[in-house]
């Protein structure tokens, strides 16, 4: 048969890690149980790269990359955690969290929230971050969810799941 999986092998973070070519380096990676934060993947969802968490650092090209993009080659080296990507990282979630709200406890996602785990392991405390709030109005307009763009923090799941698995781009 014609279909038989081609398998590459990459290093990162110096393990040695069989993965099917195709893949990106972000899933090789999870699937070898290597965590790579990320933030706007998901896995019903083309990869966009767009919440700059899930940045490594590959052998050759001098900036880091989205490994959420970025396809998995063979004898590849990557490494995921290093003192520049920690930085970028923090960077990142202390830009989302900038313009998002501080009130946790009120939030409906509280303690199930991807955010809040993402700054926990990033060690991003709230003394570092200089708040710059302006509040929308909570649209309820909608029967299928609240438009509650005060706490977006601009990932484009929802866009890129009412294109991609709705067909019916509204958003």
């Amino acid at each position: 048969g014609g279909n038989i999986m081609q398998t590459i092998v990459l290093s990162i973070d110096g393990k040695e890690v069989t993965a099917e070519k195709g893949k990106t380096v972000l899933e090789a990676a999870l699937e070898a149980g290597i965590y790579i934060p990320h933030l706007c993947r998901h896995p019903d969802l083309a990869p966009l790269g767009a919440c700059r968490l899930c940045l490594v650092e590959i052998e050759g090209p001098p900036a880091p990359v989205a490994s959420c993009t970025t396809p998995a080659e063979d004898k590849m080296v990557v490494k995921t955690r290093t003192p520049r990507l920690d930085r970028l990282r923090r960077l990142a979630v202390e830009l989302i969290l900038a313009s998002h709200p501080p009130d946790c406890t009120a939030c409906p996602k509280y303690l199930k929230c991807e955010l809040q785990s993402l700054a926990q392991y990033l060690g991003v405390t709230d003394q570092r971050l200089r708040r710059r709030q302006k509040p929308f109005p909570v649209n309820t307009g909608n029967p299928l969810f609240v438009h509650d763009f005060t706490r977006c923090i601009l990932c484009g799941r929802c866009v890129r799941a009412c294109s991609e698995l709705r067909g019916v781009g509204v958003l």
